[in-house]
């Protein structure tokens, strides 16, 4: 969330995940002119925020 609240029109971010072991994805994000528009929603993504136990984990990923 910090890249996205300094990134400047025309940078590009390197996303990169990680976690479960079943593999991985890369995204590579240029930012437009829309991008000072966008930053107030990035925030409440983390503000609001809910954490899952690994058993629930486990049921969305179906594995029990």
């Amino acid at each position: 969330i910090a890249v996205l609240e300094k990134v400047k029109p025309g940078e590009k971010i390197f996303f990169a995940s990680y976690g479960s072991g079943a593999g991985s994805d890369a995204f590579i994000l240029e930012a437009t002119a829309d991008i000072g528009s966008k930053r107030k929603g990035f925030r409440s993504f983390i503000q609001n925020k809910t954490y899952i136990s690994y058993t629930t984990y486990l049921k969305y990923m179906g594995m029990i």
